[in-house]
């Protein structure tokens, strides 16, 4: 991988997908890679399926949010404090819930209406963002939505940009 690049990366946390994605899409063949076979020094990637667990305490952050989002019809919305800390200020295209309970709230709704909510996580990237207001992860993944009582699968692409901070999304 180029230096321009690996620079990038470590400096840049708000452009990681989208340098990535040129890269594995528009790069040399040599230097052409896939999210199953990336690897860069500056940044930490996570890239396997959701492990079986248990104890929420017992595995990375990482782990846990790939495991809750595995299917968010199936968890009970009580382990939505696993992953995101008390004061998060969670937004989305529509609107900003501030405080664990107003995100529960909008899951809880939310969830009402589907049989299944699945994310595909393609890769979930540590930038080792640290500072106040920093992203410090980056995730580009697939949801795959069934409502209830609908045959059709929708399918919606998208990157979320986390700022963790004493292993939970703040």
């Amino acid at each position: 991988m180029s230096k321009w690049l690996t620079d990038s990366l470590s400096h840049t946390p708000r452009f990681l997908f989208w340098i990535l994605k040129a890269q594995r899409d528009y790069g040399s063949d040599e230097n052409k890679c896939s999210n199953d076979d990336l690897s860069l020094p500056s940044v930490g990637i996570i890239n396997h399926q959701p492990p079986v667990i248990t104890d929420f305490f017992a595995v990375t952050f990482e782990e846990r949010f790939r495991q809750l989002y595995a299917d968010l019809a199936k968890i009970n919305i009580d382990d939505l404090s696993q992953i995101y800390h008390q004061d998060i200020e969670f937004v989305d295209p529509v609107t900003t819930h501030r405080g664990i309970e107003a995100v529960k709230g909008y899951f809880a709704n939310l969830l009402e209406s589907v049989d299944s909510c699945q994310f595909n996580i393609h890769f979930l990237l540590n930038t080792q963002g640290s500072g106040p207001g920093t992203y410090s992860h980056v995730v580009e993944w697939t949801m795959l939505l069934q409502l209830k009582n609908k045959p059709n699968i929708i399918s919606v692409d998208g990157v979320s940009m986390l700022k963790v901070r004493d292993d939970k999304i703040h």
